[in-house]
């Protein structure tokens, strides 16, 4: 059973990876940025652009881009037109996590007022891409981490 938590020992604006823990081909993948177009994507290999601010938020997290370039300090977000994860550079309700802390990992669930909201961040299995799911699956256990 998933618990809602707030992570101690975080301060603010501590700098962050999220690896994915999932059992599938992108189990230990980053999620990342990609430096040119800032879509939220994944990464095999741990790269500048997976750097992540944590920041808490009254009883939610905020999740900033760390990472030098255009996209620094740019927001997760969701799109509530498509509930795709975007990168928002103002914060907005789609902005806002809740943590789930499962074993050894953590969830983020949407804790935005839209229809996304208790959405789980996760990796699709047949492509890789970071999507929302409304039920857990493998992809949405993550491990966090400080930041190399």
């Amino acid at each position: 059973m998933a618990v809602a938590v707030f992570l101690t020992g975080i301060a603010r604006a501590d700098v962050k990876t999220l690896q994915n823990a999932g059992e599938s081909d992108y189990k230990g993948s980053y999620l990342d940025v990609d430096g040119k177009t800032g879509e939220v994507t994944i990464a095999k290999e741990f790269f500048n652009e997976c750097r992540w601010e944590l920041e808490k938020d009254g009883e939610f997290y905020t999740l900033r881009n760390a990472a030098a370039g255009q996209f620094k300090g740019y927001y997760l977000d969701i799109n509530h037109k498509n509930g795709r994860v975007v990168l928002s550079e103002k914060v907005s309700a789609g902005c806002r996590w809740q943590m789930e802390k499962v074993e050894s990992a953590i969830r983020l669930r949407s804790a935005g007022a839209s229809e996304y909201k208790d959405h789980y961040l996760d990796i699709n299995p047949k492509n890789g891409r970071v999507r929302l799911s409304e039920k857990v699956s493998t992809g949405c256990d993550w491990i966090l981490k400080d930041a190399k």
